[in-house]
């Protein structure tokens, strides 16, 4: 309790000068993050966060304190960004900086365009990572990538390789390769992200990116992920958030209001990934003898 009290303490005077631009959600979250950092070990933020955050007024201010210039994949899920910042503009910028990180590392010691290639192509900023792949003479990835990926036969051969990557359990780059194949595939990168990586927050992410946040495939991940794993783990305030997102408002509100429900018999997935390796972008490029090639007949 004293450490609570001290870190509730630091965080009313580091934000005092601060405070007319924190409205009272954001210093609720500010002071759910503070008493955190003072736990040990540290406690990562979770969904009473994320709601304080949700319905903050702040958010440019509470994402200008918290996201690096140099921001990496766990740090924005940590973050719980995909369940809160609602400013699609801010999400792209995000993404933006996570696509720089994953290409040339946090310490700006790397140059691989395959670790960034999820990022770019949920932007839909093929172009620029065929130009990383250029600058860095990929020769077979550049020759692969610059295709035209509206063609059937082009679809197919990145969905024939995304499957492939499946097999080999090399799931950020078949997620990769399913963006590549076509707005049809959305879907199925999706469920990697749930189902292989056990990664909502990235499935949740790329869907708002790619589709926007009134997009059906959002809907679905909220429908049947997020819900049911807020009603699994009897917890309101996941519960409200994945329902205010869903436009559900009076329900969000009564999910806090009531009591808890008893947890569901059925395990379900974890919000958090425990193995996805997005340390800052999807995966490295295949290893010769992939079917990866010039031919969309490979």
């Amino acid at each position: 309790e004293q450490m609570q009290l001290l870190a509730v303490a630091e965080a009313l005077a580091k934000h005092a000068t601060a405070s007319q631009d924190l409205d009272p959600c954001a210093l609720r979250f500010v002071l759910g993050q503070r008493v955190k950092s003072f736990a040990k070990p540290p406690a990562p933020l979770g969904p009473p966060d994320w709601l304080w955050a949700l319905h903050s007024e702040a958010q440019d201010t509470l994402v200008a304190a918290n996201v690096p210039e140099r921001a990496t994949w766990p740090h924005v899920r940590e973050l719980g960004l995909a369940l809160w910042a609602r400013n699609p503009t801010v999400v792209r910028s995000i993404t933006e900086r996570l696509a720089k990180v994953a290409f040339a590392g946090v310490r700006g010691d790397r140059r691989e365009p395959m670790e960034a290639a999820i990022w770019y192509l949920a932007l839909d900023k093929k172009t620029a990572l065929i130009a990383l792949l250029k600058a860095v003479r990929d020769q077979k990835m550049l020759e692969f990538f610059s295709h035209d990926f509206s063609k059937e036969e082009w679809q197919l051969a990145a969905l024939k390789n995304a499957y492939f990557l499946l097999g080999k359990r090399r799931y950020e780059l078949a997620v990769t390769f399913f963006l590549l194949a076509g707005r049809d595939q959305l879907k199925a990168a999706l469920n990697v992200c749930v189902k292989n990586l056990e990664d909502l927050h990235l499935a949740v992410w790329l869907a708002r990116l790619i589709e926007g946040d009134g997009g059906p495939q959002l809907r679905r991940l909220l429908e049947e992920h997020l819900l049911p794993l807020a009603h699994a783990q009897a917890d309101p305030w996941l519960e409200s958030i994945a329902l205010w997102l869903l436009k559900r408002y009076p329900d969000a509100l009564s999910a806090l209001l009531t009591s808890t429900r008893p947890a569901a018999p059925a395990p379900a997935p974890s919000l958090s990934s425990s193995s996805s390796s997005l340390s800052a972008g999807g995966g490295s490029a295949p290893a010769p003898g992939s079917p990866l090639s010039t031919s969309s007949s490979s």
